[in-house]
């Protein structure tokens, strides 16, 4: 199951933004390519999950990464998308 989603930070809080996300994806044991059109600030991490039993890892996780975004640009749009189902 992959879900991705949508968030924009501004250009210069970029790196740390991603560097703060990749930690939080590896403390909690999930694969999330990035991607995006980073030249306007917004990221694209697809979430790889196992199962539907790890959707609320991801759900959680999606709740931090939504915090960190509104912390460093005081806005943000995300938009979570599921991409395909294993079940």
């Amino acid at each position: 199951m992959i879900y991705g989603n949508d968030i924009c930070v501004p250009v210069s809080r970029l790196p740390d933004f991603i560097a703060e996300c990749k930690e939080l994806l590896y403390a909690a044991g999930v694969y999330a390519p990035f991607l995006g059109h980073v030249g306007d600030g917004n990221i694209h991490m697809n979430v790889v999950l196992k199962d539907r039993s790890e959707l609320p890892k991801m759900h959680g996780l999606m709740d931090k990464f939504i915090r960190k975004a509104i912390a460093v640009s005081s806005s943000t749009f995300s938009l979570l998308l599921p991409l395909s189902n294993l079940l």
